[in-house]
């Protein structure tokens, strides 16, 4: 009974999330463009928080989570403008050919 009552309800917040919130902004829309490069480079910025300050125990739990999450964020978006733009590392690293 649980299972059918969970599963209807994900498709009826799926249904209601396609019907009410479908919308775009120019922030949306420039996070779905840049989404691959997050996807490809934030565990870098995460591990590089983990094995230098926290793991050294240089600063709290808490700091290293905020700042893994910064790193996150930033490390991914960096990295990704900075290899996007050279085509050998773009087609090496990203897999993507020539722009067109």
């Amino acid at each position: 009974m649980f299972l059918f009552y969970s599963y209807f309800a994900c498709l009826a917040i799926l249904g209601g999330f396609a019907r009410f919130f479908d919308s775009e902004t120019k922030f949306t829309k420039w996070m779905s463009t840049h989404s691959f490069g997050l996807y490809v480079f934030h565990y870098l910025g995460i591990s590089a928080v983990a094995l230098f300050p926290a793991k050294a125990g240089l600063i709290s739990p808490l700091a290293a989570y905020i700042l893994s999450l910064i790193a996150g964020f930033a490390g991914g978006y960096g990295l990704y403008a900075i290899i996007s733009r050279i085509p050998f590392f773009r087609w090496a690293v990203l897999g993507i050919s020539a722009k067109k």
